[in-house]
Protein backbone atom coordinates (compact mmCIF):
# COMPACT_ATOMS: atom_id res chain seq x y z
CA UNK A 1 0.00 0.00 0.00
CA UNK A 2 1.17 3.48 -0.48
CA UNK A 3 2.66 5.72 2.62
CA UNK A 4 -0.84 7.49 2.58
CA UNK A 5 -0.09 10.72 5.51
CA UNK A 6 -3.56 10.75 7.79
CA UNK A 7 -3.89 14.01 9.67
CA UNK A 8 -6.26 14.03 12.94
CA UNK A 9 -7.33 17.19 14.75
CA UNK A 10 -3.37 18.86 14.96
CA UNK A 11 -1.74 21.56 13.43
CA UNK A 12 1.28 22.19 11.43
CA UNK A 13 3.58 24.88 11.66
CA UNK A 14 3.22 27.71 9.64
CA UNK A 15 5.44 27.59 6.12
CA UNK A 16 6.97 30.03 3.91
CA UNK A 17 5.01 30.56 1.17
CA UNK A 18 6.49 28.99 -1.72
CA UNK A 19 6.64 31.29 -4.76
CA UNK A 20 5.17 28.47 -7.04
CA UNK A 21 1.37 28.56 -7.92
CA UNK A 22 -0.45 25.26 -7.38
CA UNK A 23 -3.93 24.86 -9.11
CA UNK A 24 -6.12 23.19 -6.43
CA UNK A 25 -9.78 21.54 -7.51
CA UNK A 26 -11.86 20.97 -4.38
CA UNK A 27 -14.66 19.15 -4.59
CA UNK A 28 -17.42 19.31 -1.67
CA UNK A 29 -21.33 19.16 -2.00
CA UNK A 30 -21.93 21.91 0.42
CA UNK A 31 -21.88 25.12 -1.23
CA UNK A 32 -20.72 26.86 2.06
CA UNK A 33 -17.56 24.75 2.45
CA UNK A 34 -16.56 25.49 -0.81
CA UNK A 35 -16.75 28.96 -0.45
CA UNK A 36 -15.12 29.03 3.04
CA UNK A 37 -12.14 26.99 1.48
CA UNK A 38 -11.85 29.10 -1.40
CA UNK A 39 -11.69 32.28 0.03
CA UNK A 40 -9.32 31.29 3.26
CA UNK A 41 -6.91 29.57 1.00
CA UNK A 42 -6.81 32.64 -1.42
CA UNK A 43 -6.06 35.10 1.71
CA UNK A 44 -4.09 32.67 3.74
CA UNK A 45 -1.83 30.99 0.80
CA UNK A 46 -1.87 33.32 -1.98
CA UNK A 47 0.02 30.22 -3.95
CA UNK A 48 -2.80 27.74 -3.83
CA UNK A 49 -5.24 28.81 -6.50
CA UNK A 50 -8.22 27.10 -5.50
CA UNK A 51 -11.33 25.92 -8.06
CA UNK A 52 -14.27 24.10 -6.82
CA UNK A 53 -16.49 21.81 -8.21
CA UNK A 54 -20.36 20.38 -6.00
CA UNK A 55 -20.04 16.88 -7.28
CA UNK A 56 -17.25 14.58 -8.37
CA UNK A 57 -19.41 14.40 -12.03
CA UNK A 58 -18.41 17.87 -12.20
CA UNK A 59 -15.31 17.73 -11.27
CA UNK A 60 -14.59 14.77 -13.74
CA UNK A 61 -15.80 17.36 -16.73
CA UNK A 62 -13.45 20.11 -15.06
CA UNK A 63 -10.29 17.78 -15.00
CA UNK A 64 -10.81 16.44 -18.53
CA UNK A 65 -10.59 20.76 -19.68
CA UNK A 66 -7.69 21.42 -17.58
CA UNK A 67 -4.75 20.33 -15.70
CA UNK A 68 -4.93 20.55 -11.55
CA UNK A 69 -1.96 20.19 -9.80
CA UNK A 70 -3.81 18.54 -6.86
CA UNK A 71 -7.42 17.48 -5.74
CA UNK A 72 -9.00 17.83 -2.70
CA UNK A 73 -12.27 16.14 -2.53
CA UNK A 74 -15.08 15.25 0.52
CA UNK A 75 -15.94 11.52 0.90
CA UNK A 76 -19.65 11.44 1.30
CA UNK A 77 -21.06 13.25 -1.53
CA UNK A 78 -24.77 12.24 -3.63
CA UNK A 79 -24.31 10.56 -7.28
CA UNK A 80 -20.38 9.68 -6.61
CA UNK A 81 -18.30 9.75 -3.56
CA UNK A 82 -14.72 10.84 -3.13
CA UNK A 83 -13.69 7.43 -3.37
CA UNK A 84 -15.61 6.54 -6.33
CA UNK A 85 -14.48 9.71 -7.97
CA UNK A 86 -10.90 8.96 -6.99
CA UNK A 87 -10.76 5.32 -8.77
CA UNK A 88 -12.32 6.94 -11.76
CA UNK A 89 -9.42 9.12 -12.25
CA UNK A 90 -7.01 6.19 -11.62
CA UNK A 91 -8.84 3.81 -13.76
CA UNK A 92 -8.57 6.83 -16.76
CA UNK A 93 -4.43 7.05 -16.17
CA UNK A 94 -4.41 10.19 -13.81
CA UNK A 95 -1.98 10.11 -11.43
CA UNK A 96 -3.00 14.11 -9.48
CA UNK A 97 -2.38 14.06 -5.92
CA UNK A 98 -5.54 13.36 -4.40
CA UNK A 99 -6.30 14.32 -0.59
CA UNK A 100 -9.74 12.98 1.45
CA UNK A 101 -10.66 15.85 3.18
CA UNK A 102 -14.12 14.73 5.24
CA UNK A 103 -15.22 14.23 8.70
CA UNK A 104 -15.75 11.08 8.14
CA UNK A 105 -12.55 9.37 10.03
CA UNK A 106 -13.60 5.80 10.04
CA UNK A 107 -10.55 3.30 9.78
CA UNK A 108 -11.95 1.09 6.61
CA UNK A 109 -13.16 4.51 5.14
CA UNK A 110 -9.23 5.69 5.51
CA UNK A 111 -8.23 1.69 4.61
CA UNK A 112 -10.80 2.48 1.04
CA UNK A 113 -8.44 5.64 0.31
CA UNK A 114 -5.20 3.93 0.93
CA UNK A 115 -6.00 1.14 -1.31
CA UNK A 116 -8.06 3.50 -3.97
CA UNK A 117 -4.49 5.45 -4.49
CA UNK A 118 -5.04 8.70 -2.31
CA UNK A 119 -2.33 10.24 -1.01
CA UNK A 120 -3.28 12.23 2.46
CA UNK A 121 -6.70 11.05 4.24
CA UNK A 122 -7.32 15.09 6.44
CA UNK A 123 -10.46 14.73 8.82
CA UNK A 124 -12.17 18.05 9.13
CA UNK A 125 -13.32 19.71 12.16
CA UNK A 126 -11.59 21.64 14.53
CA UNK A 127 -10.06 25.13 14.65
CA UNK A 128 -10.64 26.43 11.14
CA UNK A 129 -6.70 27.86 11.15
CA UNK A 130 -4.86 24.61 12.01
CA UNK A 131 -7.23 22.32 9.59
CA UNK A 132 -6.68 24.68 6.60
CA UNK A 133 -2.78 24.51 7.62
CA UNK A 134 -2.85 20.30 7.30
CA UNK A 135 -4.63 20.57 4.03
CA UNK A 136 -2.29 23.42 2.59
CA UNK A 137 0.90 21.34 3.78
CA UNK A 138 -0.87 18.30 2.72
CA UNK A 139 -0.92 19.58 -0.91
CA UNK A 140 1.94 21.17 -1.02
CA UNK A 141 3.70 17.85 0.00
CA UNK A 142 1.70 15.83 -2.39
CA UNK A 143 2.47 18.13 -4.99
CA UNK A 144 6.18 18.21 -4.76
CA UNK A 145 6.31 14.47 -4.13
CA UNK A 146 4.66 13.85 -7.55
CA UNK A 147 7.46 16.37 -8.82
CA UNK A 148 10.03 14.79 -7.06
CA UNK A 149 8.61 11.47 -8.92
CA UNK A 150 8.23 12.88 -11.89
CA UNK A 151 11.84 14.20 -12.25
CA UNK A 152 13.53 11.25 -11.06
CA UNK A 153 11.02 9.27 -14.05
CA UNK A 154 12.63 11.71 -16.41
CA UNK A 155 16.12 11.42 -15.21
CA UNK A 156 16.17 7.61 -15.41
CA UNK A 157 14.77 7.72 -18.88
CA UNK A 158 17.38 10.14 -20.20
CA UNK A 159 19.67 8.39 -18.46
CA UNK A 160 17.87 5.21 -20.13
CA UNK A 161 18.09 6.58 -23.10
CA UNK A 162 21.61 7.67 -23.17
CA UNK A 163 22.76 4.13 -21.63
CA UNK A 164 20.88 2.39 -24.91
CA UNK A 165 22.07 4.82 -27.18
CA UNK A 166 25.71 4.19 -26.27
CA UNK A 167 27.53 2.06 -29.12
CA UNK A 168 28.70 -0.53 -26.13
CA UNK A 169 27.73 -3.62 -24.04
CA UNK A 170 27.51 -2.58 -20.98
CA UNK A 171 26.94 -4.92 -18.06
CA UNK A 172 27.18 -4.11 -14.40
CA UNK A 173 27.26 -7.43 -12.27
CA UNK A 174 27.57 -7.93 -8.51
CA UNK A 175 30.82 -9.35 -6.69
CA UNK A 176 29.41 -12.97 -7.30
CA UNK A 177 29.87 -11.87 -11.00
CA UNK A 178 25.40 -12.06 -11.17
CA UNK A 179 24.29 -9.12 -13.80
CA UNK A 180 22.04 -6.63 -11.77
CA UNK A 181 21.90 -4.30 -14.75
CA UNK A 182 22.35 -4.49 -18.99
CA UNK A 183 21.84 -2.15 -21.41
CA UNK A 184 19.89 -3.41 -24.55
CA UNK A 185 22.76 -3.57 -26.77
CA UNK A 186 24.56 -6.23 -24.31
CA UNK A 187 21.09 -8.30 -24.47
CA UNK A 188 20.70 -8.09 -28.01
CA UNK A 189 24.50 -9.02 -28.53
CA UNK A 190 23.40 -12.29 -26.72
CA UNK A 191 19.81 -12.73 -28.17
CA UNK A 192 18.15 -11.92 -24.55
CA UNK A 193 15.99 -9.81 -23.18
CA UNK A 194 17.40 -6.55 -20.64
CA UNK A 195 15.14 -8.64 -18.56
CA UNK A 196 16.19 -12.13 -19.12
CA UNK A 197 19.66 -11.36 -18.15
CA UNK A 198 19.31 -9.76 -14.91
CA UNK A 199 20.27 -12.07 -12.32
CA UNK A 200 21.99 -14.44 -14.47
CA UNK A 201 25.50 -15.64 -13.49
CA UNK A 202 26.71 -13.78 -16.75
CA UNK A 203 28.93 -17.18 -17.15
CA UNK A 204 25.75 -18.07 -18.44
CA UNK A 205 25.26 -15.62 -20.88
CA UNK A 206 29.26 -15.18 -22.31
CA UNK A 207 31.33 -17.74 -23.98
CA UNK A 208 33.32 -20.09 -21.95
CA UNK A 209 36.30 -18.88 -23.21
CA UNK A 210 35.62 -15.00 -22.34
CA UNK A 211 33.90 -15.76 -18.98
CA UNK A 212 37.15 -17.23 -17.84
CA UNK A 213 39.38 -14.57 -18.89
CA UNK A 214 36.86 -12.35 -17.28
CA UNK A 215 36.86 -14.28 -14.12
CA UNK A 216 40.50 -14.23 -13.50
CA UNK A 217 41.08 -10.43 -14.30
CA UNK A 218 38.36 -9.53 -12.01
CA UNK A 219 39.86 -11.61 -9.13
CA UNK A 220 43.05 -9.43 -9.27
CA UNK A 221 41.19 -6.00 -9.41
CA UNK A 222 41.26 -3.77 -6.58
CA UNK A 223 39.40 -0.73 -5.73
CA UNK A 224 40.51 2.69 -8.21
CA UNK A 225 42.27 0.32 -10.46
CA UNK A 226 40.40 0.14 -13.48
CA UNK A 227 41.51 -2.56 -16.07
CA UNK A 228 41.20 -2.04 -19.93
CA UNK A 229 42.00 -4.98 -22.45
CA UNK A 230 40.72 -6.27 -25.65
CA UNK A 231 38.84 -9.44 -26.36
CA UNK A 232 37.91 -11.73 -28.75
CA UNK A 233 34.36 -13.03 -28.68
CA UNK A 234 32.38 -15.30 -31.43
CA UNK A 235 29.33 -14.22 -33.10
CA UNK A 236 26.64 -17.36 -33.62
CA UNK A 237 28.01 -17.30 -37.27
CA UNK A 238 31.18 -18.02 -36.00
CA UNK A 239 32.64 -14.74 -36.99
CA UNK A 240 35.44 -13.13 -34.43
CA UNK A 241 34.64 -10.03 -33.17
CA UNK A 242 37.28 -7.69 -30.96
CA UNK A 243 36.31 -5.46 -28.19
CA UNK A 244 38.25 -3.47 -25.93
CA UNK A 245 36.77 -4.23 -22.48
CA UNK A 246 37.04 -1.54 -19.52
CA UNK A 247 36.12 -3.14 -16.00
CA UNK A 248 35.20 -0.52 -13.65
CA UNK A 249 35.36 -1.49 -9.98
CA UNK A 250 32.36 -0.06 -7.45
CA UNK A 251 33.64 0.09 -3.78
CA UNK A 252 31.22 0.86 -0.96
CA UNK A 253 33.77 1.39 1.38
CA UNK A 254 36.65 2.39 -0.28
CA UNK A 255 38.26 -0.75 -0.28
CA UNK A 256 35.92 -3.58 -0.73
CA UNK A 257 34.48 -4.17 -4.39
CA UNK A 258 30.87 -4.44 -4.20
CA UNK A 259 30.24 -4.72 -7.95
CA UNK A 260 32.05 -4.03 -11.37
CA UNK A 261 30.76 -1.99 -14.53
CA UNK A 262 31.82 -3.75 -17.75
CA UNK A 263 32.12 -1.31 -20.90
CA UNK A 264 32.68 -3.93 -24.00
CA UNK A 265 33.47 -1.59 -27.31
CA UNK A 266 33.34 -3.32 -30.12
CA UNK A 267 36.31 -2.50 -32.22
CA UNK A 268 36.05 -5.01 -34.81
CA UNK A 269 36.12 -2.93 -37.80
CA UNK A 270 39.09 -0.63 -36.27
CA UNK A 271 41.18 -3.25 -35.86
CA UNK A 272 40.33 -4.64 -39.87
CA UNK A 273 41.15 -1.29 -40.83
CA UNK A 274 44.50 -1.07 -39.09
CA UNK A 275 45.09 -4.56 -40.36
CA UNK A 276 44.18 -3.04 -44.01
CA UNK A 277 46.74 -0.55 -43.46
CA UNK A 278 49.79 -2.87 -42.51
CA UNK A 279 49.06 -4.71 -45.28
CA UNK A 280 48.95 -2.13 -47.89
CA UNK A 281 52.16 -1.12 -46.53
CA UNK A 282 53.87 -4.66 -46.69
CA UNK A 283 52.25 -5.03 -50.21
CA UNK A 284 53.87 -1.46 -51.44
CA UNK A 285 56.92 -2.39 -49.59
CA UNK A 286 56.94 -5.91 -51.22
CA UNK A 287 56.86 -3.92 -55.17
CA UNK A 288 59.08 -1.42 -53.58
CA UNK A 289 61.54 -4.09 -52.98
CA UNK A 290 61.17 -5.87 -56.12
CA UNK A 291 61.91 -2.85 -58.07
CA UNK A 292 64.68 -1.91 -56.35
CA UNK A 293 66.27 -5.59 -57.05
CA UNK A 294 65.36 -5.37 -60.84
CA UNK A 295 66.91 -2.13 -61.26
CA UNK A 296 70.19 -3.70 -59.80
CA UNK A 297 70.27 -6.40 -62.78
CA UNK A 298 69.81 -9.67 -60.73
CA UNK A 299 69.35 -12.62 -62.18
CA UNK A 300 66.15 -12.99 -63.51
CA UNK A 301 65.39 -16.81 -61.94
CA UNK A 302 66.57 -15.36 -58.40
CA UNK A 303 63.62 -12.05 -59.24
CA UNK A 304 61.38 -14.34 -60.00
CA UNK A 305 61.86 -16.41 -57.01
CA UNK A 306 62.08 -12.98 -54.88
CA UNK A 307 58.72 -12.68 -56.70
CA UNK A 308 56.38 -15.72 -55.59
CA UNK A 309 58.08 -15.55 -51.87
CA UNK A 310 56.76 -11.71 -51.41
CA UNK A 311 53.48 -12.50 -53.11
CA UNK A 312 52.76 -15.24 -50.45
CA UNK A 313 53.63 -13.35 -47.28
CA UNK A 314 52.51 -10.23 -48.88
CA UNK A 315 48.74 -11.98 -49.44
CA UNK A 316 48.99 -14.67 -46.51
CA UNK A 317 48.61 -17.85 -48.90
CA UNK A 318 49.92 -20.37 -48.82
CA UNK A 319 51.05 -20.87 -52.81
CA UNK A 320 52.22 -18.58 -55.46
CA UNK A 321 53.50 -19.30 -58.86
CA UNK A 322 55.01 -18.33 -61.85
CA UNK A 323 53.69 -19.86 -65.19
CA UNK A 324 56.19 -19.30 -68.10
CA UNK A 325 54.30 -19.51 -71.52
CA UNK A 326 55.66 -22.17 -73.95
CA UNK A 327 57.10 -21.42 -77.31
CA UNK A 328 53.86 -22.97 -79.03
CA UNK A 329 51.79 -21.10 -76.84
CA UNK A 330 50.18 -24.23 -75.80
CA UNK A 331 51.26 -24.99 -72.15
CA UNK A 332 52.90 -23.58 -69.26
CA UNK A 333 55.79 -24.21 -66.90
CA UNK A 334 55.84 -23.99 -63.06
CA UNK A 335 59.10 -21.29 -63.52
CA UNK A 336 58.85 -20.34 -60.06
CA UNK A 337 56.67 -21.32 -57.14
CA UNK A 338 56.05 -21.30 -53.25
CA UNK A 339 54.04 -23.57 -51.24
CA UNK A 340 54.08 -26.35 -54.16
CA UNK A 341 54.91 -30.25 -53.81
CA UNK A 342 58.90 -30.35 -53.96
CA UNK A 343 60.05 -31.56 -57.42
CA UNK A 344 57.16 -29.18 -59.02
CA UNK A 345 58.65 -26.19 -59.42
CA UNK A 346 60.67 -25.85 -62.60
CA UNK A 347 58.94 -29.50 -64.03
CA UNK A 348 55.66 -29.05 -63.61
CA UNK A 349 53.53 -28.45 -66.80
CA UNK A 350 49.85 -26.93 -67.01
CA UNK A 351 47.76 -26.17 -69.96
CA UNK A 352 47.41 -23.06 -71.58
CA UNK A 353 44.44 -23.77 -72.90
CA UNK A 354 40.91 -22.34 -71.68
CA UNK A 355 40.49 -25.60 -68.87
CA UNK A 356 43.06 -24.00 -66.73
CA UNK A 357 42.75 -20.69 -65.04
CA UNK A 358 46.43 -19.75 -66.13
CA UNK A 359 44.60 -20.01 -69.79
CA UNK A 360 41.87 -18.24 -68.84
CA UNK A 361 43.81 -15.59 -67.68
CA UNK A 362 45.45 -15.38 -71.26
CA UNK A 363 42.25 -15.27 -72.93
CA UNK A 364 40.97 -13.17 -70.77
CA UNK A 365 43.56 -10.51 -70.79
CA UNK A 366 42.77 -9.22 -67.35
CA UNK A 367 42.87 -10.38 -63.99
CA UNK A 368 40.81 -13.23 -63.19
CA UNK A 369 39.50 -14.02 -59.29
CA UNK A 370 38.47 -17.40 -58.30
CA UNK A 371 36.37 -16.90 -54.57
CA UNK A 372 35.81 -20.91 -54.71
CA UNK A 373 37.29 -23.01 -57.23
CA UNK A 374 35.00 -25.90 -56.44
CA UNK A 375 31.96 -24.64 -57.78
CA UNK A 376 34.00 -22.16 -60.73
CA UNK A 377 31.78 -22.56 -63.80
CA UNK A 378 34.51 -20.38 -66.11
CA UNK A 379 36.90 -23.29 -66.76
CA UNK A 380 38.61 -26.37 -64.99
CA UNK A 381 40.90 -26.16 -62.03
CA UNK A 382 44.15 -28.05 -63.50
CA UNK A 383 45.52 -31.08 -61.33
CA UNK A 384 48.17 -28.82 -59.61
CA UNK A 385 45.23 -26.70 -57.87
CA UNK A 386 43.14 -28.78 -57.41
CA UNK A 387 45.99 -31.56 -55.83
CA UNK A 388 46.69 -28.94 -53.03
CA UNK A 389 43.46 -28.47 -52.27
CA UNK A 390 43.38 -24.75 -53.74
CA UNK A 391 39.94 -23.11 -52.91
CA UNK A 392 39.96 -19.43 -53.98
CA UNK A 393 43.00 -17.28 -55.86
CA UNK A 394 43.98 -14.90 -58.33
CA UNK A 395 46.18 -14.43 -61.33
CA UNK A 396 47.41 -12.02 -63.76
CA UNK A 397 49.34 -11.62 -66.75
CA UNK A 398 52.64 -11.01 -66.93
CA UNK A 399 53.99 -9.01 -70.04
CA UNK A 400 56.22 -9.55 -72.62
CA UNK A 401 57.48 -7.60 -75.91
CA UNK A 402 55.05 -9.43 -78.44
CA UNK A 403 53.76 -11.77 -76.62
CA UNK A 404 52.46 -12.10 -72.52
CA UNK A 405 55.99 -14.15 -70.63
CA UNK A 406 53.54 -16.17 -68.31
CA UNK A 407 50.79 -15.76 -65.41
CA UNK A 408 51.68 -14.70 -62.03
CA UNK A 409 48.98 -16.70 -59.57
CA UNK A 410 48.33 -16.31 -56.11
CA UNK A 411 46.29 -19.27 -54.57
CA UNK A 412 44.73 -20.30 -51.12
CA UNK A 413 43.11 -23.56 -49.61
CA UNK A 414 40.92 -20.93 -47.76
CA UNK A 415 37.69 -19.65 -49.27
CA UNK A 416 38.35 -16.09 -49.31
CA UNK A 417 37.25 -13.06 -51.54
CA UNK A 418 39.92 -10.59 -52.82
CA UNK A 419 39.77 -7.06 -52.88
CA UNK A 420 40.59 -5.04 -55.48
CA UNK A 421 43.76 -3.55 -53.69
CA UNK A 422 44.97 -7.34 -53.53
CA UNK A 423 44.51 -7.19 -57.53
CA UNK A 424 46.57 -4.18 -57.82
CA UNK A 425 49.42 -5.10 -55.67
CA UNK A 426 49.71 -8.84 -57.48
CA UNK A 427 49.34 -6.48 -61.05
CA UNK A 428 52.22 -3.93 -59.66
CA UNK A 429 54.07 -7.32 -58.89
CA UNK A 430 53.57 -8.45 -62.67
CA UNK A 431 54.63 -5.26 -64.34
CA UNK A 432 58.01 -5.22 -62.63
CA UNK A 433 58.90 -8.65 -63.93
CA UNK A 434 57.06 -8.13 -67.20
CA UNK A 435 59.78 -4.28 -67.28
CA UNK A 436 62.51 -6.87 -67.05
CA UNK A 437 61.05 -9.44 -69.42
CA UNK A 438 60.98 -6.99 -72.17
CA UNK A 439 64.00 -4.96 -71.01
CA UNK A 440 66.11 -8.48 -71.42
CA UNK A 441 64.12 -9.35 -75.05
CA UNK A 442 65.40 -5.97 -75.87
CA UNK A 443 68.77 -6.52 -75.68
CA UNK A 444 68.56 -10.28 -76.86
CA UNK A 445 67.37 -8.19 -79.71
Amino acid sequence: MKNLKYYGHHSIPPQEVPFILLSVLYVDDEPSLLEIASIYLAETYPDIVCETAISAHIALDMVGEKHFDAIVSDYQMPGMDGIAFLKALRDAGDTTPFIIFTGKGREEIVIQAINSGADYYIQKGGEICAQYAELAHAIRTAVERKQTAEALKSKHEQLTLIINKIPALLSYVGSDLRCLFVNRKFAEWYGLSEEECIGKDIKEIISESVYLGLRERLAGISCNADLTYEEVAEQKNGQPRYFRVSVIPHCCDGCTVRAFLIVAEEITDLKRSRALVEIRARQQAAVAELGRMALTGVEFQTLLEAAVTRVAGALGVEYAKVLELAPDGRSFLLRAGVGWRPGLVGCAVVDADVRSQAGYTLLFSGPVIVEDLRTEKRFFGPPLLFDHGVVSGMSVIIGGRERPFGVLGAHTGDKRLFTEDDVHFLQGVAHVLAAVVIRNQERKG
